[in-house]
């Protein structure tokens, strides 16, 4: 994959400010995860320039998130899939374009929805001691107490921010 300067900056902003919001919290679970923003410029990143490029930058960023959480590591399969593969879901907004707001919000809230899979599976492995049906129930109850709300939420606001500028989710040209 080749990149233009535009989309490497691009990258690098967004990221920027994805990094910036996972410091501001609505709430914080007590075990991990919280409500944040951090979706956000990751789907307007993967809206501009696709999935490829969304894959990518949201890879890095679960990376980096990775590396400064403050979360005790379980084991190394929970935290890839509750850090990469948990972000990486969000460059599935790069597979459609953003037509109208309400499209817009509802790619939105789906991709933040489909993170509850790896996340569920992470605290599967974290929960499992004799049965997977009571592991994968109580990390699905659990996961779903922070990722439905930040999932409306972001939805909300991709929702408005299309409104605003529709222009920012628009699939941008390679030059």
């Amino acid at each position: 994959m080749k990149l233009t300067h535009k989309q490497i900056a691009e990258s690098a902003l967004f990221l920027a400010i994805a990094l910036a919001l996972s410091q501001i919290k609505a709430f914080q679970m007590p075990q991990g995860g919280s409500v944040s923003l951090i979706p956000i410029p990751v789907i307007i990143l993967a809206a501009r320039h696709g999935f490829k490029l969304g894959l990518l930058s949201s890879l890095i960023l679960g990376g980096i998130l990775m590396m400064i959480s403050t979360h005790r590591l379980v084991n190394v399969p929970q935290f890839l899939l509750d850090y990469p593969v948990a972000y990486m879901f969000l460059a599935l907004a790069g597979l459609s374009e953003f037509t109208s707001a309400k499209k817009a919000s509802v790619i939105t809230i789906a991709t933040c929805l489909l993170r509850l899979i790896p996340h569920t599976a992470a605290g599967m492995l974290i929960l499992y001691t004799s049965s997977w049906t009571a592991a994968f129930w109580g990390s699905f109850a659990y996961n779903l107490s922070h990722v439905l709300p930040e999932s409306i939420v972001c939805s909300i606001i991709i929702y408005f921010l299309y409104k605003t500028d529709e222009n920012l989710l628009k699939r941008q040209k390679a030059a």
